[in-house]
């Protein structure tokens, strides 16, 4: 199963992750658009993280939906 190749995935933890870390950069007090390197850097770190957190809880649920019980 390759998760990251299905277009809903990642069209799905694409939007969480914008949503998410603009939450998390906006209740930090940075401003919505970075203003220097340092600030984008920052974005691009939190983006990323971000992102895979919801890509390895998406491969939990489908792990729990695809394993056969006993």
């Amino acid at each position: 199963m390759n998760l990251e190749r299905k277009w809903w995935f990642v069209a799905l933890v694409g939007v969480l992750t914008v949503c998410t870390t603009r939450f998390l950069l906006v209740s930090a007090g940075l401003p919505a658009t970075p203003a220097s390197v340092s600030q984008f850097v920052l974005y691009l770190f939190c983006f990323v993280g971000v992102w895979k957190m919801y890509s390895f809880a998406g491969w939990l649920v489908a792990l729990r939906w695809t394993v056969p019980r006993r």
